[in-house]
């Protein structure tokens, strides 16, 4: 018998407890009911079926052969929910940095309210795009209320480490203070605000003894929006590393020959040539020697489809939808916008009768990877757009990323499962492979994508009409980044760069904190004068956050809460234990790989337990297996693949 009242997430009513009343006293040829517990229900099934042999075990994916256009529809909301993730998770890093260096009190309370709000909007109609619009204007005030408050206490902590006297130098104009908030160090190219004219790199202010410090010099480029693009210093595992620009000496800056009919981008890895109507009649990469396009098709080929689903229309994409498309028209203009020693820059823009396309295509000098940015413009109703690259890759199964690990899924329509996974989902990666080579797509906030044959659609906006009549149209922002690499997947570092992608450096000079926080929602201003957050969390505990000490500590020019090298291992969460006794850091295994993980910690521990995700002690049955080794700085353990792993430091 089902129980709840509609798909709202209600609960029982008058008449389902009436009927289960008559159920329970026993009527003919039914079974009869009892209202219980969640947890008496897994025991008493426990006590039923457990170790019988003839269960059927499944693995793998259960693939939910319906409402595909959930991974699509309303691409704001999906965008936010994803920024607002990694904004809370980095949050609770950076105040638990704080806590331990200097001395700021950690808002447990207020943080766990903000985690609320983001967890409500998850809801499985709001997240998904099938909601009605007033829903959405709901939800958008409730992100902008998110984001004002961990931009709020993310701020507070990076002035304090900037303002902080620092071992080998204080902050000064020329000073910024970079933070990472990911498990692994980073280095970065990075759009800043030029400290003056002329040419400038960052050194970090602990390398500037360094006799070999010109091996550190990477030169910076005028950006098309009037900022330098500048390479950072290496910043270590969740921490920080204040550096200093240096004007460095002006370099000869050849300009490349551009061919509006052939326009073409270059660098020692990869060459990309576009036709007039700006779509790629060649992507060759020099490293593997080989043609990554089909021969004879495209790339970069935006299509789009008629979307008219029999049922549900938010929610759903039909098995029908290729038989009636049309190609966007070629590009109306293409300009090269930057052509720099470090990073070139094609601008394409694609005009429809209901929507436009900016798309820039961005090629850096030393690394093996395409940036895609898109400005769309889009008011049809009914339409799909899609993004398609037919790769010349011979393999059998692509690989997608999930919440902490993968799955593989096949690259052809052979039975009808393969037919009915016409369209698919993934988290912030997909990989399409062949034996040691293969292209990964690393995406900010898109889901959904089509693969058959080696032909990948990347699906980037739908426009239903119902339940909500104005569902996407508007103006959207959204990246991809392409990265062809040697090897499998597990040998690219897709996973770290994915985070990277995502989550970009923090950048704190002494005029305001740039990066991650660059592109927020509307609404932001009125959201910080509400303070929903503060004040959810000041009715809980009466009680408002503690200023900071007026005495700033000396700290180190360069510090790391915590990180690993191990390149299958992400440390995914690092917060407050829920009962304030230490700190509590969880990770998973990536690659799904048997593996024997450190991980270093700079903060002063006595003892590390590992814990379940109530954060009460594992089982004898959960440890079992991983040896929990701890020494002085650091702790080493087994894990299994993709297993997921907590512990508590403290």
């Amino acid at each position: 018998m089902l129980v709840g009242h509609g798909d709202g997430g209600g609960g029982t009513n008058m008449e389902m407890l009436e009927n289960e009343r008559r159920f329970a006293k026993g009527l003919p040829a039914a079974p009869r009911t009892e209202i219980s517990t969640a947890r008496a229900f897994f025991e008493k099934l426990e006590e039923d079926v457990g170790g019988r042999k003839d269960l059927p075990i499944w693995e793998g994916e259960l693939y939910l052969e319906y409402h595909r256009g959930t991974y699509t529809t309303l691409a704001r909301n999906k965008r936010w929910n994803r920024q607002s993730e990694f904004a809370y998770q980095g949050a609770e890093k950076l105040r638990v940095m704080a806590e331990h260096l200097l001395g700021m009190p950690y808002p447990a309370e207020a943080l766990h309210q903000g985690w609320i709000i983001l967890l409500r909007n998850q809801f499985h109609d709001i997240l998904p795009g099938s909601s009605i619009t007033e829903v959405y204007e709901d939800s958008d005030r409730e992100y902008a209320d998110v984001f004002a408050y961990s931009e709020k206490i993310t701020r507070e902590v990076l002035t304090a480490l900037l303002q902080a006297k620092h071992a080998q130098g204080s902050g000064s104009d020329d000073t910024v203070l970079l933070t990472n908030t990911q498990s692994f160090p980073r280095t970065e190219w990075i759009e800043l605000d030029a400290p003056g004219e002329g040419d400038w790199y960052l050194i970090g202010v602990d390398d500037e003894s360094d006799p070999n410090q010109s091996e550190l010099i990477r030169p910076s480029q005028d950006t098309a929006d009037g900022k330098i693009l500048v390479m950072t210093p290496e910043v270590p595992a969740m921490g920080y590393r204040l550096a200093r620009f240096v004007k460095a000496e002006a370099a000869s800056k050849p300009e490349t020959a551009f061919n509006p009919e052939e326009p073409v981008l270059e660098n020692d890895s990869l060459r990309l040539v576009f036709n007039s109507e700006g779509r790629l009649t060649s992507f060759y990469d020099k490293r593997a020697e080989r043609e990554i396009l089909k021969d004879g098709e495209v790339g970069n080929d935006l299509v789009t489809f008629e979307d008219k689903p029999i049922h549900y229309d938010a929610w759903d994409i039909a098995d029908y939808y290729t038989e009636k498309s049309w190609k966007v028209p070629g590009a109306s203009a293409m300009e090269l916008v930057e052509d720099g020693e470090v990073r070139k820059t094609l601008k394409l823009v694609f005009d429809a009768e209901e929507f436009s396309i900016k798309e820039y295509v961005h090629l850096y000098a030393d690394d093996a990877r395409v940036d895609l940015d898109f400005e769309v413009d889009w008011h049809p109703r009914h339409q799909l757009l899609k993004l398609f690259f037919p790769l010349d890759i011979n393999g059998y199964m692509a690989t997608y990323e999930i919440q902490y690990g993968s799955v593989t899924r096949t690259m052809h329509r052979n039975t009808s499962w393969d037919e009915a996974r016409f369209e698919v989902a993934n988290q912030k990666w997909l990989d399409v492979g062949e034996n040691n080579y293969g292209v990964s797509f690393i995406n900010d906030s898109k889901y959904g994508s089509s693969l058959n044959q080696g032909v990948l659609g990347l699906t980037l906006l739908k426009s239903s009409t119902w339940p909500s009549e104005t569902a996407d149209r508007e103006v959207h922002h959204f990246s991809y980044s392409v990265r062809p690499h040697l090897g499998d997947w597990r040998d690219s570092d897709i996973v770290r760069e994915s985070y990277a992608f995502n989550n970009p450096l923090l950048i704190t000079d002494s005029h305001d904190v740039h990066g991650f926080y660059d592109h927020l929602p509307p609404g932001l201003e009125e959201a910080r004068e509400r303070g929903t957050v503060e004040k959810l969390a000041g009715k809980r505990d009466g009680a408002a956050e503690s200023p900071i000490e007026e005495q700033l500590p000396e700290l180190p020019a360069s510090w790391s809460l915590a990180g690993t090298s191990d390149a299958n291992v992400i440390i995914e969460a690092v917060k407050q234990a829920e009962d304030g006794d230490g700190f509590v850091l969880r990770l998973y295994e990536a690659f799904g790989r048997r593996s024997r993980a450190t991980v270093t910690c700079s903060v002063p521990f006595e003892a590390v337990t590992e814990v379940n995700l109530l954060e009460n002690e594992a089982s004898d049955e959960m440890k079992d297996g991983s040896s929990l080794a701890v020494s002085e700085g650091s702790f080493s353990f087994n894990l299994l693949p993709y297993e997921i792993k907590s512990f508590r430091v403290k």
